[in-house]
């Protein structure tokens, strides 16, 4: 039984015919099963599948492994121990590198942004993550790397595709 897709709507979603895939659903568990014997058949713009019986069939997207993909990962934090700018304006502040890692290097530009969680934090005492992001200080990065400066305390960090609406996993770190 033949599927066929149409190459502009799956542009519109950011989608590939390797992102498609039949599923019937299964009326008992109420929800979409994957068949995974198919084939595609790109001359007619479609995929193959061989159909056994009678039931509800669909063409699905997978679209979490692109969504994942988007997510940069693998971020790296530096920040110096010490003060290593020089200068009466920078004295309160740290440089602070940041980098990160997305799955295809032509990506970009980026939003990254910066929260901070709280200026000290006494012994023994957790710290709040704050969760309004509207508060944050956003940058915007044309490659996977960023250099700021901060002044001392607690932060937290996100970054994502200036295009995407997915940020990654947001990361602590402290500015000393």
């Amino acid at each position: 039984m033949p599927f066929p897709y149409d190459d502009a709507l799956l542009d519109q979603f950011g989608a590939l015919p390797e992102d498609l895939y039949p599923a019937r659903f299964d009326d008992i568990s109420q929800i979409w099963v994957r068949e995974n014997s198919f084939f595609y058949d790109k001359e007619s713009k479609a995929i193959r599948v061989a159909v056994t019986h009678f039931s509800i069939w669909g063409l699905l997207v997978d679209l979490l492994k692109t969504l994942t993909s988007e997510i940069p990962s693998n971020i790296t934090i530096k920040a110096p121990a010490k003060n290593s700018t020089k200068g009466w304006k920078r004295a309160q502040q740290r440089s602070v590198s940041i980098s990160w890692e997305v799955s295809d290097s032509e990506i970009g530009p980026y939003q990254a942004q910066f929260l901070r969680v709280r200026r000290r934090v006494k012994a023994g005492e957790p710290y709040i993550v704050p969760t309004d992001w509207t508060k944050a200080r956003t940058y915007t990065a044309e490659e996977n790397r960023l250099t700021v400066h901060r002044p001392a305390g607690i932060y937290i960090f996100r970054v994502k595709i200036a295009t995407s609406v997915n940020y990654s996993e947001a990361r602590r770190f402290t500015v000393r």
